[in-house]
C-alpha cells in the first residue's frame, strides 16, 4: 500500500469531524445570542405576525401562559390545582404542535411568542429557526 492510499482513506472522517464541528459550533453561538434577546412586549409581537391566521393562536399562547406562570416548569403530574393542570397540558400540547421550526421561521412573530411562553426544552427547534424582531419605536423620552 502506497502512502498516498493511507491518507486517501482518512480525507472522509476527517471531513465528517470538521463539518460536524463547525455546525455544533455554530450552534451554540446561535443558542448564545437567543439566550440575550429581549421579552418582546404582547402588542410588539402580534404587530410584526406575518400570518393572520397565527393571531388566535398567539393570544392563546400568551393566554395559557399566563394562568399557569407559577408552574410552567412542573411536570403536569404534580400540578395539584386541576384547572392550572388542564391549562399547563393545553399549552404544552399546543406548544409542540403549533411551534413548529418552519411555522417558527416563516412567521416570526409566532417564533418569539412560542419563544416567551412555551415551557422549556418543548420548542428547542422552534427557537433556533426564529429571527430577531424588529425593535419597537419607542418614544425618545431624553429631551
Amino acid at each position: 500500500m502506497s502512502m498516498y492510499q493511507n491518507k486517501r482513506r482518512f480525507i472522509l472522517p476527517l471531513l465528517v469531524m470538521t463539518v460536524l464541528a463547525i455546525l455544533i459550533v455554530l450552534t451554540y453561538l446561535k443558542v448564545q445570542d437567543i439566550t440575550y434577546w429581549p421579552t418582546y412586549s404582547k402588542p410588539h409581537i402580534l404587530r410584526n405576525v406575518k400570518q393572520a391566521k397565527n393571531l388566535p393562536l398567539i393570544e392563546e399562547l400568551f393566554a395559557l401562559n399566563d394562568s399557569v406562570k407559577d408552574v410552567i416548569d412542573q411536570k403536569s403530574g404534580s400540578v395539584v390545582d386541576l384547572a392550572k393542570r388542564t391549562n399547563l397540558i393545553f399549552l404544552t400540547k399546543i406548544c409542540k404542535d403549533s411551534c413548529k421550526a418552519i411555522r417558527c421561521r416563516i412567521d416570526p412573530g409566532l417564533g418569539q411568542a412560542c419563544r416567551q411562553n412555551c415551557p422549556e426544552g418543548k420548542v428547542d427547534f422552534c427557537i433556533l429557526a426564529t429571527k430577531r424582531l424588529p425593535e419597537e419605536n419607542l418614544p425618545n423620552l431624553a429631551r
